[in-house]
């Protein structure tokens, strides 16, 4: 499974017209444009600080023996950190390696148990969902699986934090004060916000997940579109590792020549 923002087009087929069959087809932009941010639910993280030349290396899906092991090998080499955003049930699965890309100083991130689309799925079983993978992977980090969240569920969201907020720390309701667009944002204390998952997207997504290109596509993606304060995107999985692989070396090369600073988020 891969994230990516996608836009789904439904043709029949020319050979089946007169049947349900239809041909389907996802498009994605290895860069995200202002206009299309601003049809997603306010308070999305879509950036970073471009202060020093910094730049957000984020790996999708893991863990994944092979590719996961792949990526903290190189990451080793360049003495470079990223964050990983992890699958729920990978976790369980490959907790040790889990557990090593954490003790190699990088930092993860929730990516829900297991990989739901959030456009089609209701809102409670997703947040369910984002609750069930943070029991585990326990971050304040959050990224839809294929960069898919409503705002409906990114309210549901912040109204379950509230609720666990009220009972941690044993406010009454009345002390509470909902901010923000969308009701997305809650009351600015400290110790609630602290308690918020922050919903990182993306700047730039290689396209590792697409098989129709190889490594060395993606990598152009990378040098295209990358700036000072760019969020990248690659995949830790076993669909990406093909591509991953040629393009990842390639790209952490060139991010030294250039003089950019890897950052955690």
């Amino acid at each position: 499974m891969s994230t990516v923002l996608t836009f789904n087009i439904m043709l029949p087929e020319q050979h089946l017209l007169n049947s349900a069959s239809y041909l389907y087809i996802m498009f994605y932009l290895p860069n995200t444009p202002a206009w299309l941010r601003m049809i997603f639910p306010y308070g999305v993280v879509w950036k970073g600080d471009p202060a020093n030349n910094a730049v957000y290396l984020t790996f999708d899906d893991g863990p994944d023996p092979g590719a996961t092991q792949f990526v903290l090998d190189q990451l080793e080499k360049y003495n470079i950190q990223a964050t990983f955003f992890c699958i729920g049930d990978n976790v369980v699965k490959y907790p040790l390696l889990f557990e090593k890309v954490k003790a190699a100083g990088h930092r993860v991130g929730n990516h829900t148990m297991h990989h739901p689309n959030g456009w089609t799925t209701e809102n409670t079983r997703y947040v369910n969902e984002i609750m069930e993978a943070h029991q585990l992977i326990q971050s304040d980090l959050f990224r839809p699986p294929y960069g898919k969240i409503t705002s409906g569920q990114a309210r549901e969201l912040r109204k379950k934090e509230l609720g666990i907020a009220k009972k941690e720390l044993g406010i009454g309701r009345e002390e509470l004060r909902i901010k923000g667009k969308s009701g997305i944002q809650i009351d600015q204390r400290s110790d609630i916000r602290d308690r918020q998952m922050k919903i990182i997207m993306w700047s730039v997504i290689a396209g590792d997940f697409d098989k129709t290109i190889d490594g060395n596509v993606c990598y152009n993606h990378i040098v295209k579109y990358t700036r000072p304060g760019s969020i990248i995107v690659f995949h830790d999985s076993q669909k990406a590792f093909p591509r991953l692989k040629v393009a990842l070396p390639k790209t952490l090369e060139w991010i030294r020549e250039k003089g950019y600073i890897p950052t955690l988020l």
